[in-house]
């Protein structure tokens, strides 16, 4: 502002009598009333807005402000004036409400907290004064999703109303008030802000300048010129991830500025956000009475992107859909092709489809038809898939017994199964249980002379595609089984996308690691045989690491199916110079859990770009095995995604309320398509939950019959090539101090240090029963840290600059190895129990003055850890808000 000639009138008051009127104001009855309001209106745990990143932050306190700037077009801010006018409250008031409800949609939080700021100059006298008299009010929006909007407007507004006759409480005391720790990365009582300005007509002149932004940079106001003085974008916006500034000039546009937290969101990212949000603001115009759930995100050309571009499919159905009859066909195309070898035998296709022909009619004798339930328990070897064939041709339903389940499994299953006969050998009767309704037992080592009497020729057939092919049972969390009931035609279809997918032809020779476990691994073995190649079977016990490339030249083979840890292990042996990749391995096939980057990356170097395929899949019972797939082609990825939708797949990802969510935004992972389940057996409750409607019509086609999808109880969201990145297990996610945490996130972070070979990252309970994150590591050989202290002192240092405290593991163990199971997933119950204990003998220790043992001894006392040091840190220990509450109440 400047004018040589101009005056200004002598300053009657200055800022330090605003200082002392906010005193007297807090000591008074107003002022009593106003902490007592903000109390009771900010009461309880503080939601922390769970806004999901585009980045990952390397280090977690890192805060980089940016700006984008937008705006809502005339014809939009004219619906929202109109929409404000009928509902007879403020613009201000309608913006917050939608912009709360954005902040609903983007996270499935309904309780959310907006920072609003306010002028602050509380009496005339302080109009003319320089001095920082802003305010921010914390406006709380408890949100329910299926009401309609216009009912939540006219709730912000009375939130509004009263917030306002209180808004002179300063903010910098609330925390105080409502006894908040600090949090470096965010604010403790919200994490977005909106600010609204309607310039008057007076002050329109100002605005061409500083929010239309002309090419002229002055403009003459009250007899003097003043200048726009260009700041850093994000400059005094705070800690917050996202401030949307909104400013009406005139009755046309509205210019909108958010200023966010580059070092979280990339500008693609926010620039879709906003558009979404641009999207909500019109369907709030067009329908303001519509539930706040539904409310719209995306145009319709994003939607169809996400649920037909990106689930497209031309590929045919395989016809016959039946895996017999599949196999028959194959088996006339290449009879003396070798189909199944094992370490005692090697069968044909035209032996093995002559000897599943003459158990097929011995079934047919016994009673076996459409859909009778045939139990199978046998020894690994090649009579395991005879005899599954042998089932499948007779009309039956094969249920796998493992002999190693445990007896109590056995028994449920065969109680709730109930099968008519079981074929198994003599050396495994006495292991089955002995039920009530015990069914038939025959046993295939006896009466092999009896079947090789009947016909070597295809018995009729029984079955179609919407027929059962086997009942396979799984366990969940809790250890409660659940019969999962595949379809010829399910089946059918995931192996036809496998073949085509993987290639695979009669010069294959594939070992899916799986089938050391025969029965949980139908989905790996009809693929290989239906298309001509040979299924090598390495036993019961999978080979170790160092001897695994060895064994696949000594197989000559083509292909394998891996679980990812078993693969980490072998690129790690890869790594150290050892062994070799052998020449004859053309595919890699990996699935069971989240890939480390940094053994991807290892990989990349050791195979190369196009000497061995790699791949990344996702599969499920529910789905018959296979239903996403990702070939990535970056070595600089930061992560490993789960790709796309195979052949006749759909998958979409959906928020709580059943909406699909735009890229970017998490909800849960939903499969559709022709290798879904029928069910589980006999649990119609649980078979409504997961097998579910779809809320709407995918394709757009409302005549057509609702799609059938599966709830995969995983967290995901599409990325922007329309890959899908997975997030974790809902059932493993926790809200720990108003935080969503993802265990796996931290399992990324871990699996990134160099010293770290293994490691897994749990929830469990701690002494007063409070959720708490358990990390468990296993060390690289040789790469102890050497002048840094323990690995595990190491590592946490590591975490700290990738992770925010709030998602920093209360204990971290350090383990020889990983327990895990026979199909080497991770066995969490094998997984000791963490000793709470804050010494290293890294650290120096010193002596503590009588003020600080005492603080160590209440933090021992609250954090229930043994030994705590000078140079601790309060929240690395495993602290937290609550915690902290503990702390002050005994301090």
């Amino acid at each position: 502002m400047q004018d040589p000639a101009a005056t200004l009138p002598p300053v009657q008051h200055d800022y330090d009598e605003f200082v002392t009127w906010q005193e007297a104001w807090l000591a008074s009855d107003d002022g009593r009333a106003s902490r007592d309001f903000w109390r009771t209106q900010l009461a309880g745990e503080q939601p922390k807005l769970d806004l999901p990143p585009s980045k990952t932050v390397a280090n977690g306190l890192a805060f980089v402000p940016a700006q984008y700037k937008f705006h809502l077009d005339v014809e939009l801010a004219a619906g929202l004036r109109q929409l404000a006018k009928e509902q007879k409250c403020t613009l201000h008031s309608l913006l917050l409400a939608a912009f709360q409800a954005f902040l609903y949609r983007y996270t499935g939080q309904s309780r959310v907290q907006v920072g609003a700021p306010v002028l602050g100059r509380a009496k005339r006298e302080f109009v003319p004064l320089v001095g920082d008299f802003s305010n921010i009010m914390v406006l709380r929006g408890d949100i329910e999703p299926n009401a309609p909007f216009l009912p939540y407007l006219h709730q912000v507004a009375e939130t509004v109303q009263n917030a306002l006759m209180h808004q002179h409480f300063p903010f910098s005391l609330l925390s105080q008030e409502l006894l908040l720790t600090h949090d470096a990365n965010h604010g403790a009582l919200y994490q977005a802000s909106l600010n609204f300005l309607a310039f008057t007509r007076r002050m329109r002149g100002l605005a061409t300048v500083f929010i239309d932004q002309t090419e002229t940079n002055q403009v003459e106001y009250g007899g003097f010129t003043v200048s726009r003085l260009d700041l850093e974008a994000g400059q005094g916006m705070g800690r917050v991830d996202l401030n949307l500034d909104l400013y009406e000039v005139r009755e046309d546009i509205i210019h909108a500025y958010l200023d966010y937290n580059s070092a979280r969101f990339d500008e693609a990212t926010v620039q879709r956000m906003m558009a979404h949000f641009l999207t909500l603001l019109r369907g709030i115009v067009r329908n303001p009475n519509q539930p706040i759930a539904t409310l719209p995100l995306m145009t319709a050309a994003e939607e169809h992107q996400l649920l037909v571009e990106w689930n497209g499919s031309d590929q045919p159905l395989p016809s016959p859909a039946l895996l017999h009859e599949r196999f028959a066909q194959q088996a006339q195309r290449t009879p003396n092709q070798i189909a199944l070898r094992t370490k005692e035998a090697a069968l044909t296709y035209a032996q093995i489809e002559q000897r599943a022909n003459q158990l097929a009619h011995y079934l047919r004798q016994r009673g076996v038809g459409t859909e009778t339930r045939v139990g199978l328990s046998l020894q690994y070897s090649s009579d395991m898939f005879i005899a599954l064939l042998g089932i499948l041709k007779a009309g039956g339903v094969y249920l796998p017994l493992d002999p190693r389940s445990s007896l109590a499994h056995l028994e449920f299953m065969l109680g709730e199964a109930q099968p008519t006969l079981i074929l198994t050998e003599c050396a495994l009767v006495a292991q089955l249980p002995h039920t009530a309704q015990a069914p038939v037992v025959v046993c295939l080592d006896e009466e092999w002379s009896r079947i090789q009497d009947q016909p070597a020729t295809a018995p009729e057939n029984l079955v179609a595609a919407d027929h059962l092919a086997y009942i396979m049972y799984i366990s969940d969390a809790a250890d409660q089984l659940r019969g999962v009931m595949i379809t010829h035609g399910a089946v059918a279809n995931q192996c036809q996308a496998m073949i085509e997918r993987f290639r695979l032809c009669p010069t294959d020779r594939v070992w899916p690691f799986a089938v050391t476990n025969f029965y949980t691994a139908t989905a790996k073995i009809f693929p290989v045989l239906l298309s001509g190649a040979t299924l090598i079977l390495s036993g019961e016990e999978a080979p170790p690491v160092a001897a695994l490339g060895t064994w696949i030249q000594e197989q000559a083979l083509t292909a394998l199916e891996l679980p990812t840890a078993y693969w980490h292990a072998w690129v790690r042996y890869l790594s150290s110079g050892v062994g070799s990749l052998p020449n004859c391995l053309r595919l890699v096939v990996v699935g069971g859990e989240a890939v480390n980057i940094q053994r991807y990356r290892q990989w990349r170097q050791i195979a190369g770009a196009d000497k061995v395929e790699w791949l990344n899949s996702y599969e499920l019972p529910e789905t018959a095995g296979l239903s996403l797939l990702h070939a990535p082609h970056d070595a600089e990825l930061e992560r490993i995604s789960l790709g796309r939708p195979v052949a006749h797949t759909q998958a979409y990802i959906l928020d709580v309320n059943g909406q699909p969510t735009p890229v970017g935004v998490p909800g849960e992972l939903h499969l559709g398509g022709a290798g879904l389940a029928r069910g589980y057996l006999n649990q119609p409750q649980l078979t409504q939950e997961r097998f579910i409607l779809a809320p709407f019509h995918m394709d757009g086609n409302t005549q057509g019959a609702l799609q059938r999808l599966y709830k995969t109880g995983d967290w995901g969201r599409f990325t922007p090539d329309g890959h899908i990145e997975f997030l974790g297990h809902i059932a493993e996610q926790i809200w720990l101090r108003g935080f969503r945490i993802a265990p796996s996130t931290i399992q990324a972070a871990l699996a990134e240090h160099p010293a770290v070979a293994e490691c897994a990252t749990v929830v469990r309970l701690g002494e007063d029963n409070e959720k708490q994150l358990v990390a468990y590591i296993v060390e690289q050989p040789g790469a102890h840290s050497r002048g840094s202290g323990t690995i595990t002192s190491a590592v946490r240092q590591w975490l700290r600059n990738k992770l925010p405290h709030h998602m920093m593991p209360a204990a971290l163990v350090l383990l020889p190895a990983l327990p895990r199971t026979a199909n080497y997933a991770l066995d969490r119950s094998a997984l000791p129990a963490p000793v709470l204990d804050a010494t290293s003998p890294g650290l120096e220790r010193t002596r503590m003055s009588e003020t600080e043992a005492l603080v160590a001894h209440i933090w021992s006392d609250v954090l229930h850890i043994t030994n705590v040091a000078r140079h601790d840190n309060f929240f690395e220990l495993g602290g937290h808000s609550i915690s902290a509450i503990r702390f002050i109440a005994q301090a």
